[in-house]
């Protein structure tokens, strides 16, 4: 599904565990990036807990476009803040790692 959340369009996915965890992903519906990812528990004494982290910030990194902020929230308060100054990809040992998969795999 999608929505409006401040003034930008959102896609939606969710689905649960067999716990029964629900899990939301939403994704900026231009640009396709992860905005939100929302768990909602369900506990039998303390009822429905829901926790998020929002991404946003995102840079180019290497070929990749990466959240340089990362806020995690539990019932809608912040409670962890994550700004990120730098991230450095080693491609060559991203290629590196890919061959050596490639030669092991059956």
């Amino acid at each position: 599904g999608s929505i409006d959340e401040g003034g930008a369009r959102l896609e939606a996915i969710a689905f649960s565990d067999l716990a029964g965890t629900l899990t939301r992903l939403y994704f900026d519906a231009l640009t396709h990036r992860l905005v939100r990812a929302e768990t909602v528990r369900t506990h039998g004494i303390y009822g429905d807990t829901t926790g998020d982290v929002v991404y946003s910030d995102y840079r180019p990194t290497g070929p990749f476009m990466l959240p340089y902020s990362v806020v995690t929230r539990v019932g809608g308060v912040p409670v962890a803040r994550l700004v990120i100054r730098s991230i450095e990809i080693d491609a060559a040992q991203c290629r590196h790692r890919r061959t050596a998969t490639e030669h092991t795999s059956p």
